[in-house]
């Protein structure tokens, strides 16, 4: 086992704990973004997309990895920065004041 894999799994499992507040409101941003004839559909679709995001995250740390590059470089560049990136992008989202929110 390498001696950075602990490391690695330490703060990558770090950052996963750190997101799980901010992609609660996952739910609430769901229901703001989109009308309520659509809301399913869109919720549908955001939950696809994390699937490919998986899909493609994989496919990029076997590049890298088949590219000579180490696995702390790959899980850098393609797990750490990604999550990072995604918690500040949610932290970034609008907010709504519920009383302006439209009803329709």
């Amino acid at each position: 086992m390498p001696r950075k894999l602990p490391l690695i799994i330490t703060f990558y499992s770090a950052g996963l704990f750190f997101l799980i507040g901010p992609y609660a409101s996952l739910l609430f941003v769901n229901s703001e973004s989109f009308p309520v004839n659509t809301r399913a559909t869109g919720g549908s679709i955001i939950n696809a997309a994390g699937q490919i995001g998986a899909i493609i995250g994989c496919v990029l740390i076997r590049a890298s990895l088949s590219a000579g590059m180490s696995w702390t470089g790959a899980t850098f560049w393609w797990g750490v920065i990604p999550i990072i990136a995604s918690g500040i992008l949610i932290l970034a989202a609008r907010n709504v004041d519920p009383r302006k929110a439209p009803t329709d």
